[in-house]
């Protein structure tokens, strides 16, 4: 098939699949519910907690890679928190933006060390998304220095993992796929393609591993698929803390797989009770922590 008849095939397949459920889901839901509780505690600052309600109309709701690789399903489809830019968040976004200036002009800076490469891009707000660009530029000496450390050491990990043939094809926006009704988007990020002839294989950079990275890896493929017109051979996750490296090869069956993940996604953004609960060392800092049978 073409590229484009990929993309359609997918898309129809995954339609199909999303419509079933929100069929299912319309007809126990009550139209006058509404998708956030605010915890019952007007003066907290908290995150707010995730109920059993309808997405209010006209919103578009967001299955990221978030929920697909976090480490306890429980928590991310429980908990809403907002995106804040701290020293950890931020590493991958301004590491991946320095591998990307690298090229920018075809061909490498004079110096090409991660060091140089991140304070280049620090100094260049044009280099970073206007939201992170506003934030560096907010920051103190001290902290633009804890920042640009952290994003070098992310740069020089992921250099060492996925840059060992010469480095990839570095990519720096998310990949996104809109179902066209009612509103339900799907979004995940790969941080490097790499193709040999016929056969591509996309990377991302991890902490460590969990056990959702086999889904993690499925959710990558697809959105590829979806958006790009080809499904790749395999997605390789490198680890920070190892520095090792997991191969997760995919063909028809993972694509079936991962449009099931998808749906199921869906069903626990409805019903997040049923979202199973994992045990780790996150559960000293979490929430749900005094109601969670896990987590104690």
């Amino acid at each position: 098939m073409t590229r484009s008849e990929v993309v359609k095939t997918l898309g129809d397949r995954l339609e199909a699949a999303l419509g079933a459920a929100i069929a299912r889901g319309a007809k126990s839901a009550d139209p006058d519910e509404t998708a956030l509780d605010e915890r019952g505690e007007s003066e907290s600052d908290g995150p707010a907690r995730r109920s059993t309600r309808r997405k209010p109309s006209g919103e578009t709701l967001q299955l990221s890679d978030y929920t697909t690789s976090g480490p306890c399903p429980h928590q991310a489809y429980n908990v809403v928190e907002e995106y804040r830019p701290t020293t950890l968040t931020t590493a991958r976004r301004i590491g991946l933006a320095a591998l990307i200036d690298e090229y920018a002009a075809g061909e490498p800076r004079a110096d090409g060390s991660p060091a140089a490469r991140v304070a280049r891009v620090l100094d260049e707000p044009d280099c970073l998304d206007p939201d992170l660009a506003d934030w560096v530029a907010n920051l103190g000496p001290p902290a633009q220095a804890m920042v640009q450390q952290s994003a070098t050491a992310w740069m020089v990990d992921t250099l060492a993992l996925a840059a060992r043939q010469g480095e990839p094809e570095w990519l720096g926006k998310k990949m996104s796929w809109r179902m066209k009704a009612p509103g339900i988007r799907l979004s995940a990020a790969a941080d490097a393609r790499r193709t040999y002839d016929s056969h591509v294989f996309l990377y991302r950079t991890q902490s460590s591993p969990r056990p959702t990275d086999a889904r993690l890896a499925r959710r990558l493929g697809l959105l590829h698929g979806l958006t790009s017109g080809y499904v790749p051979d395999a997605v390789v996750l490198g680890y920070r803390r190892t520095l090792t490296r997991s191969r997760f090869d995919l063909d028809a069956a993972a694509v079936d797989t991962s449009i099931a993940e998808v749906v199921q996604d869906y069903q626990r953004v409805w019903n997040p009770s049923e979202a199973p609960a994992v045990a780790g060392t996150y559960c000293d800092y979490c929430v749900l922590q005094q109601e969670c049978e896990a987590g104690t």
